[in-house]
C-alpha cells in the first residue's frame, strides 16, 4: 500500500501536529507492506523529517504535480492531507481528481463546529469558494475522535469517515502520588488563550484564591507564545497579583518536559478546540491524573475509564473541578493505574499505525 501525506508543518516543537504527523508517516513506513512518502508544501526544512528518504519538498518542484514524485509515490494509493485550511491542497486534490486517486483529510478539528465560528466571516467565504468542495470529494475524512466527528458533522457534508486517535511513544517512567504540602498542576501547550481555554483557567484561580492559597495548590503553566497569549497572561498574573499560585513559564522539552509531568500532582487542559491533544495523551500515558473539558474532545474517554476529572468550560466549574481533584488525591494511585494500562492499549503509536492502514485498505476496497 502506497500512501503519500501532505502538510504544511514548521520546527516549533511545542505544536501538536509538527510531533504527530511525522510520527504517523514513519510509523506507517515501518508497518509490512506499506510504503510511507510525505509532501511538505511549508517553506523550512523539518528537522523531523531530516534523513527520511521519503520526504519531498513542493518547492523543489518548479510546475509541481504528482507525477513528478519519484516512484511509487508519483502514483499512490492514497494521499492523507494533514490538516484542512492550506490553499496549496486544492491544487493538489484537483490534479488527485483528474487522476482518480482517492484522498482523505485530517482535519485535527478545524471542521468542528466550534472551530468554525473562529474567523467565522473568513471561514464562510473560503468554505464556500474552495473548501466545502475540497471535504466534500475526499474518500472519506480521518477524525482524531468520535466527539471530533459529531462536532464537525454540524458543519460540514462528507461521503464517510474513519476514527484513529493520535499516540505516544510509551514511557518507562510513571507518576506516583506526593508527600508533600504542595498541590500542583501542570499545563503544557501553546499560549493561545482562545484555543486552549486559558482566559477560563484563570478566572478560575480568580475566583477561588482563598482556595487555592489555604490549599498551597499551584498552577505551573509551560508553553511557547501564540497571538499575544504569553504577554496576556503575564499581564493578568502581574494585575490580579496571583504570582504566589500562578508560574508563567517558557516552552519545555524531552527530559526536563518528562521531569516536570512526573513532578506534578495534576494536568490540566481547559481547551476549546482541539482534535486529539497530544500533551493529554502524554499526561495519561505517564499515569497523572488529568483534568479536561469537552473542547478536548477527550471529556467521554477520561469519564469512561476513571482516568481524571472532567467539567464544562465555565470559571466557576473548573475551580469546583480542581477543587474535586485535590479533595481526592488520595485516589489517585487507582486513577494513575487506568490510565497507564488505557494508554498502553489505546494509544501506541505502533498499534495506532496498524489500524490506519487496516481502516485505509477497507474503505479502499468499498471504494472498488
Amino acid at each position: 500500500m502506497i500512501i503519500l501525506s501532505i502538510s504544511k508543518l514548521n520546527n516549533k516543537m511545542a505544536s501538536g501536529p509538527n510531533i504527530n504527523v511525522p510520527i504517523f508517516v514513519k510509523k506507517l513506513n515501518e508497518s509490512a507492506n506499506c510504503e510511507s512518502g510525505y509532501l511538505d508544501v511549508g517553506e523550512c526544512e523539518l528537522e523531523n523529517f531530516k534523513n527520511y528518504k521519503n520526504y519531498f519538498k513542493f518547492k523543489d518542484y518548479k510546475n509541481f504535480t504528482i507525477e513528478s514524485l519519484p516512484i511509487p509515490f508519483n502514483k499512490p494509493d492514497i494521499v492523507v492531507f494533514q490538516d484542512l485550511y492550506h490553499v496549496e491542497f486544492i491544487q493538489i486534490a484537483k490534479e488527485l481528481n483528474r487522476r482518480n486517486i482517492p484522498y482523505t483529510i485530517v482535519p485535527r478539528c478545524s471542521m468542528t463546529k466550534e472551530a468554525q465560528r473562529y474567523k467565522k466571516i473568513k471561514k464562510v467565504l473560503a468554505n464556500l469558494l474552495l473548501f466545502n468542495k475540497f471535504v466534500k470529494n475526499a474518500l472519506f475524512i480521518h477524525f482524531l475522535t468520535e466527539n471530533e466527528y459529531i462536532e464537525s458533522k454540524k458543519a460540514f457534508y462528507f461521503r464517510d469517515y474513519v476514527v484513529v486517535g493520535n499516540g505516544v511513544n510509551l514511557p518507562n517512567k510513571y507518576y506516583s502520588i506526593k508527600e508533600r504540602n504542595e498541590f500542583q498542576i501542570l499545563f503544557i501547550g501553546r499560549y493561545n488563550v482562545f484555543h486552549k481555554g486559558l482566559d477560563v483557567l484563570l478566572e478560575s484561580v480568580l475566583i477561588g484564591r482563598e482556595y487555592f492559597e489555604e490549599k498551597n495548590i499551584k498552577i505551573v503553566l509551560y508553553g511557547r507564545d501564540s497571538n499575544n497569549g504569553l504577554e496576556f497572561l503575564e499581564h493578568f498574573v502581574l494585575e490580579n497579583n496571583l504570582s504566589n499560585i500562578i508560574k508563567v513559564n517558557g516552552e519545555i522539552f524531552g527530559e526536563e518536559k518528562e521531569r516536570a509531568l512526573l513532578d506534578s500532582d495534576c494536568f490540566i487542559h481547559t481547551s476549546r478546540l482541539e482534535g486529539h491533544p497530544t500533551s493529554v495523551i502524554e499526561a495519561i500515558s505517564y499515569g497523572i491524573p488529568v483534568i479536561v473539558t469537552p473542547g478536548t474532545n477527550v471529556k467521554n474517554t477520561v469519564e469512561d475509564n476513571n482516568l481524571g476529572f472532567t467539567c464544562e468550560l465555565e470559571k466557576e466549574r473548573v475551580f469546583e473541578c480542581i477543587k474535586s481533584a485535590y479533595e481526592t488525591k488520595k485516589d489517585f494511585n487507582h486513577i494513575s493505574y487506568n490510565e497507564i494500562e488505557f494508554a498502553k492499549k489505546n494509544y501506541d503509536w505502533n498499534m495506532i499505525s496498524k489500524d490506519i492502514i487496516k481502516k485505509y485498505k477497507t474503505k479502499l476496497q468499498e471504494k472498488n
